[in-house]
């Protein structure tokens, strides 16, 4: 190879594209899909099971939505630019904002309360680590309207519902719930004199207390002007418990918000839901009930799940009163979890194969140019038929011929591995042209069509012989085949063959 065709080469490989996906996202394929899609169809089953109703928002919105949510989303995590019309625009980056903007256009007019819900993906601009990425799929569930424990209690029942719809073993999570009300009434006593700022900075502290040490709590504290007691108080605030609080400040017990934290907690029958004082969360706009969910022996870090009170956002979008709890599940962490504790069933997304073959032999097959003769035109479209209507011809295949999970486990006597049903019987009029035939297959039947949830159709993508269509079928992991040559067409038949 000449110089020349060296230089050639490399030009051809530096103009490549990436196989790699944007620095922080990821291709879901094979396992990962399959937990991915595990997770998000517990979510829904559960989630409208509560009697929440799904909803989708843009995937940008007016960058001014997220500003004010808090300091590290608004300023340091947002993906925003400036579009061809000149306007500020963000990729959403949460779901709570944005909901709060759509529920506000119908809220005045709509029956309380409103129960939402969505399973989207979001982009932060933030460094990719361990069960955090800059895009990201979560749930978000919403109520809106009512400001009651009843209302709290109901939002993290959905969570708790979720982790054990998941499977997940007992005691192998724990639900932290706080208020940033009793905690609010907390920093009055321990911090009286504590200013606007100061408190805003212990907050972030505070909320950092799940990842830090005490020591490094206390480190952090110092740079607060805040009495030596309290910083000692709250840098231990992992290790304390609501006695060691009241025993400490007394005069908490008459706390109004205090009495509902207790209600709530009376309310729910979970043993995984546990009081914690350190639980703020981070965002500004919680003002009321707040809650974290983490993986119970610490193997996994990150918060799987969180959420509150919101009851203070309705003001920006003109509607005073509006109150709302919610909580985000993200993906990361709970794909940890599943995997972790090995929840993935063992089937889950799988599908029973069955090989519809283009067999060669129909009057001559393909001509030179590639085309179809009129006779592999009209088996094939007998083959698109008989795929998009899988599961009720399956079902009549296994009336006649049970599978083998069926002779297992009810102890049917039938080693039958061929049937033969008539395309008559089917449904399916061979004599009408292909367009028409399509339109009309199953409506003369009554029957909506639908794509199989049971079966899946491998459909054939070249004319092959039955004995290479079997070792197709083998190949693959089909467990049936179905067999239109000319002959079974001729006689208006198809064939059925269990592997």
């Amino acid at each position: 190879m000449t110089s020349t065709d060296n230089n050639r080469t490399k030009n051809v490989r530096d103009k490549r594209l990436p196989f790699t996906p944007y620095i922080g996202t990821k291709d879901f394929y094979g396992q990962d899909f399959k937990v991915q899609a595990f997770i998000f169809d517990t979510w829904r089953k559960v989630v409208a099971g509560f009697g929440y109703q799904e909803y989708i928002l843009p995937i940008v919105e007016n960058a001014e939505l997220f500003i004010k949510s808090g300091d590290d989303l608004g300023n340091k995590e947002l993906y925003d630019f400036i579009d061809k019309g000149g306007r500020k625009i963000a990729i959403r980056p949460e779901a709570t904002p944005g909901v709060t903007r759509m529920v506000a256009k119908f809220y005045r007019q709509t029956p309380k309360p409103i129960r939402v819900f969505s399973v989207m993906n979001f982009m932060r601009y933030e460094r990719p680590q361990a069960g955090r990425m800059r895009e990201f799929w979560q749930l978000n569930v919403d109520m809106f309207g009512k400001d009651n424990v009843f209302a709290d209690a109901e939002i993290l029942s959905i969570v708790v519902n979720i982790m054990y719809a998941l499977g997940a073993p007992k005691r192998s999570f724990k639900t932290l719930v706080n208020s940033r009300k009793f905690f609010d009434a907390l920093l009055s006593e321990a911090t009286p004199e504590i200013g606007s700022n100061e408190k805003s900075k212990l907050y972030r502290i505070v909320d950092k207390a799940t990842k830090l040490s005490p020591g490094e709590l206390y480190e952090m504290l110092k740079e607060l002007d805040i009495p030596e007691k309290a910083r000692q108080f709250f840098a231990n605030i992992k290790n304390i418990g609501l006695a060691d609080i009241l025993a400490n400040y007394p005069d908490l017990k008459q706390n109004a918000e205090f009495k509902r934290l207790q209600s709530l907690l009376n309310l729910l029958p979970y043993p995984e839901v546990q009081f914690a004082p350190y639980i703020v969360r981070g965002l500004d706009y919680y003002d009321g009930m707040v809650f974290e969910l983490f993986e119970a022996t610490g193997k996994i870090t990150r918060a799987l799940a969180g959420g509150g009170r919101y009851n203070s956002m309705g003001p920006a979008f003109g509607i005073n009163d509006m109150p709302a709890v919610g909580f985000g599940m993200g993906n990361y962490t709970l794909a940890d979890f599943v995997n972790l504790y090995g929840l993935l069933p063992e089937n889950f997304g799988e599908r029973v194969k069955v090989y519809l073959p283009i067999l060669v032999g129909n009057n001559g097959g393909n001509d030179a140019s590639g085309n179809s003769s009129n006779l592999d035109q009209k088996a094939y479209s007998i083959l698109l038929q008989i795929a998009g209507n899988l599961d009720r011809i399956m079902n009549k295949v296994l009336n006649v011929m049970p599978d083998n999970q069926k002779i297992q486990t009810e102890g049917v006597e039938n080693t039958q591995k061929q049937v033969q049903l008539s395309l008559e019987e089917l449904g399916i009029n061979i004599g009408e042209s292909t367009q028409s035939q399509f339109a009309r297959f199953g409506e003369s039947q009554g029957e909506v069509i639908s794509f199989s949830f049971k079966f899946a159709t491998i459909l054939g993508t070249e004319p092959e012989s039955i004995t290479k269509a079997l070792r197709t079928a083998n190949k693959i992991g089909a467990k049936y085949v179905i067999i239109l040559g000319e002959d079974e067409l001729l006689k208006g038949i198809v064939q059925v063959r269990r592997l």
